[in-house]
């Protein structure tokens, strides 16, 4: 008699089948959840474990376990990109007729507010594809006799299974993991509500002789200036204390009853009731012909009736902050974050420019456009290309050179004299965009590394631990480097002092390949995930790149021999630093201060 998709099976009923059982569990499930799941099912002969990580928790026997990233192909991964991608940066754009469900608001009001969400969007639709293209492709390896999964997924892969393997899909026998279906985590949501005290103390005004200019959100621009803005004789003047707590009143009196949310949000619940009737989405969420619309149903409601009702009434506090302080300008280091876009979004109905800062690498789409402000300043022309070649306005883009690299005219002269003996190795913070990425992509990584270190004994390491490196990451490395005295660890030390020493960098996509390249350090990067190499380090030729543990001892042992391959690496860094750090004349800063006098006030 063939199982019922979506009814869980007692474990006396899973003992009366034949064959292999292979068990898929929610890829957010922690270690605990794991063990538990084993424990459930070891009395159940033939059954084996799909759990999204590199390695097997410790003390559960490996043989019982199939890893997702061991099955995962890089065709698979970018397909998944392509799929979760395209539909956010589409969830604004396409409007089907004669009703409209992808731009929420649409006949009440002209706020658009499909792309305020469309990043977190493309995650939850990473984790979903993720779980449809690892469980499909280990079902064809293995053959099972029956598949148990999450019931939110086994009603959307039976049929597809079913039909190609002849494999029922059901429910787990035990309850499925409690994870909460949010596209918005409660603590962002309501963070968005606390945030106005820190929102204000972030209004600068920026002052040269005349020339005055209002920022708001300006803590980056302070922090670029930080090292020359009194050379510049730039003066910045920020809110007082007294200043906060009035406008604080101020917006608490405007705001606390607010007809326009409750009337926005009657109707989204009404839009919602509409959709489900309509049946216009399903058809969008289809993944390798497989329909997720039934579990991405809960994600959805959670925008109409709760994520986007919060963000009408934050998006009206916003817009009357920005009228009564008058600002002019506004100014952000980043444009995809959901306060960030609000800021934007606020400033469009006033008519003030915005104008983003590069701050980081740019090499992925991560589900968002490219610009949200007016206007965007990037250090170099590669920045600029990329924004182009998702078609953007040229006038949008502007080079400006970084003003973190001022201070340094011609890096190469200024190499320091004594030996360079140790090898750098910057450790980095895992993404994880949603359950796309491995929980234990971090520690596997830091387990790799200790792994490569005791490799190459007579060499000396540096270990330079991230500045939002975890407490247990950070454990680790001392605890497993315990008996490696060729290995220091830490988190202080600057990292300028650092690569004075450095014979070698290895980092997996870390910006302090930059500052390496600045002074003459060839590169080393390991990317052990099945995500595209974010950084521009390989492709720009000033680092050779590996994909894999067993590529990274012998390429590394190439490295620390080969003169030839390190003055190669060295021979293309002028070229690397004109490209992606652009002017290095130190006039980077005056050259971001005038555009933002002639964008706010024009």
């Amino acid at each position: 008699m063939p199982l019922t998709a979506g009814r869980s099976k007692s474990i006396e009923q899973l003992r009366t089948i034949s064959g292999t059982i292979l068990c898929a569990l929610h890829p957010l499930a922690d270690d605990t959840e794991i063990a538990q799941t084993h424990a459930l099912l070891s009395t159940v002969q033939n059954t084996r474990l799909l759990i999204f990580r590199f390695q097997v928790p410790e003390g559960l026997p490996k043989e019982d376990f199939i890893l997702s990233e061991s099955i995962l192909t890089d065709e698979d991964s970018e397909q998944i990109d392509a799929f979760a991608f395209g539909v956010a940066q589409d969830w604004h754009t396409k409007i089907p007729t004669p009703h409209t469900a992808w731009n929420a608001l649409e006949g009440v009001t002209d706020t658009e507010l499909g792309w305020l969400v469309e990043y977190r969007l493309a995650e939850v639709l990473l984790q979903q594809a993720k779980f449809i293209a690892t469980v499909r492709r280990a079902a064809s390896h293995e053959k099972p006799s029956l598949l148990l999964m999450p019931a939110a997924w086994a009603g959307a892969l039976e049929a597809s299974l079913t039909a190609g393997s002849g494999c029922p899909a059901t429910g787990l026998p035990a309850e499925d993991s409690p994870h909460t279906p949010r596209i918005f985590a409660e603590s962002e949501i309501a963070g968005l509500r606390k945030s106005l005290r820190e929102h204000l103390r972030q209004i600068v005004w920026l002052k040269r002789g005349r020339q005055q200019m209002f920022l708001h959100d300006s803590s980056f621009f302070r922090d670029a200036f930080k090292r020359n803005i009194e050379d510049r004789k730039v003066k910045v003047h920020g809110l007082t204390a007294f200043d906060v707590f009035g406008m604080i009143n101020f917006v608490r009196r405007a705001t606390w009853y607010n007809p326009d949310s409750r009337k926005h949000a009657r109707f989204l619940a009404r839009r919602w009731e509409d959709i489900q009737a309509e049946g216009v989405l399903e058809e969008a969420f289809t993944f390798q012909g497989v329909t997720l619309w039934g579990c991405m149903r809960p994600y959805i409601e959670d925008l109409y009736l709760s994520v986007y009702p919060t963000l009408i009434g934050q998006l009206g506090v916003r817009k009357i902050l920005l009228e009564a302080l008058r600002v002019n300008g506004s100014l952000m280091n980043t444009d995809c974050l959901l306060s960030k876009k609000l800021e934007i979004l606020a400033a469009r109905k006033q008519g003030i420019s915005t104008l983003v800062v590069q701050h980081g690498l740019k090499g992925e789409s991560n589900g968002e456009r490219p610009i949200f402000a007016d206007h965007a300043a990037v250090w170099g022309e590669a920045a600029r290309d990329w924004h182009l070649g998702f078609g953007n306005d040229p006038t949008q883009v502007h080079i400006t050179g970084n003003p973190k690299y001022d201070g340094i005219n011609r890096p190469t002269e200024q190499l320091p004299s004594g030996p360079k003996e140790k090898i750098l190795f910057a450790a980095q913070v895992a993404p994880l965009r949603s359950a796309y990425d491995a929980a234990d992509e971090e520690r596997h990584y830091a387990q790799t590394a200790v792994q490569v270190f005791r490799q190459f004994p007579d060499e000396k390491f540096v270990v330079k631990l991230h500045p939002r490196q975890s407490d247990a990451i950070e454990a680790y490395y001392h605890e497993a480097c315990r008996d490696l005295p060729h290995v220091e660890i830490t988190r202080e030390t600057p990292i300028d002092q650092l690569l004075a020493e450095a014979r070698l960098l290895i980092t997996e996509s870390s910006t302090v390949g930059f500052e390496a390249a600045l002074l003459g350090v060839p590169i080393l990067t390991v990317n052990l995930t099945r995500r595209a190499d974010a950084h521009p380090f390989g492709r720009g030729g000033v680092a050779v790149s590996v994909r894999n543990e067993s590529d990274w001892v012998c390429t590394l042992a190439d490295l620390l021999s080969n003169r030839n391959a390190t003055d190669a690496l060295r021979a293309r860094q002028a070229d690397f630093i004109a490209k992606h750090l652009g002017p290095m004349d130190g006039k980077a800063s005056e050259r971001l201060f005038q555009l933002c006098l002639r964008l706010t006030s024009s």
